[in-house]
């Protein structure tokens, strides 16, 4: 089962109610759309062959659909980015630079064309497929927890989801560690036990060195 589908079926175990009819109710407009879009999506499987033809159709689409014309045609954006693999928006954001060159990166063109919460859900998906990283996803998902201790103060309540949610797959979290120790010099746990402090310090580090340590 996908993550999508666990997460409506937890939505509904927890509070009782239907998360698309939740959506309905609580958004409107092109992102209601996007995110109702996002939790009826049957994309292909990570593991699936990129077809290099496709990758060029959706090229064009996009540069169809966005530089080409006299404002944006969102939809056709949040259908390309929620309904095609990683690998597939990888292909794509590294060939759309070379072919259309008025931008160096398919970031570029997201915010060039978008703004709000669209803007910062494109900008999401782009991250995970980011053709200048190897592992876009365990970069960004780094970055990510890294924001949400940087600056005064600490985020406590992303921090604390961001941690948790990459708990759930120890290998993977072991990748998000070693991504952040690269880009930090320092290791998650470190920074972790430098920001909180107290059980909520405990906690956070008892679940990061459950999967194993970076040295120093």
């Amino acid at each position: 089962m996908s993550e999508i589908r666990l997460l409506i079926s937890a939505y509904q175990h927890f509070t009782g109610r239907q998360l698309i009819q939740d959506v309905q109710n609580d958004l409107s407009m092109k992102t209601k759309r996007m995110f109702l879009m996002a939790l009826s999506s049957d994309r292909p499987p990570d593991t699936a062959p990129v077809d290099y033809a496709h990758v060029a159709r959706d090229v064009d689409v996009l540069y169809n659909a966005g530089e080409k014309r006299f404002g944006t045609d969102e939809m056709v954006f949040c259908e390309i980015f929620i309904n095609r693999s990683p690998a597939h928006l990888r292909a794509v954001f590294d060939a759309y630079p070379k072919k259309y060159k008025k931008y160096r990166s398919f970031a570029k063109v997201i915010r060039a064309e978008f703004r709000g919460h669209m803007e910062a859900a494109l900008l999401h998906i782009y991250k995970g497929a980011d053709p200048k990283h190897d592992q876009p996803s365990i970069y960004r998902d780094a970055k990510l927890i890294h924001q949400s201790m940087k600056g005064f103060g600490t985020r406590d309540h992303e921090l604390i989801w961001r941690v948790v949610r990459a708990h759930w797959d120890h290998i993977r979290f072991e990748g998000i560690k070693a991504a952040y120790f690269k880009k930090q010099k320092t290791t998650l746990e470190y920074h972790i036990g430098k920001e909180t402090s107290g059980s909520y310090r405990k906690l956070l580090l008892e679940l990061t060195q459950s999967v194993g340590k970076v040295k120093r």
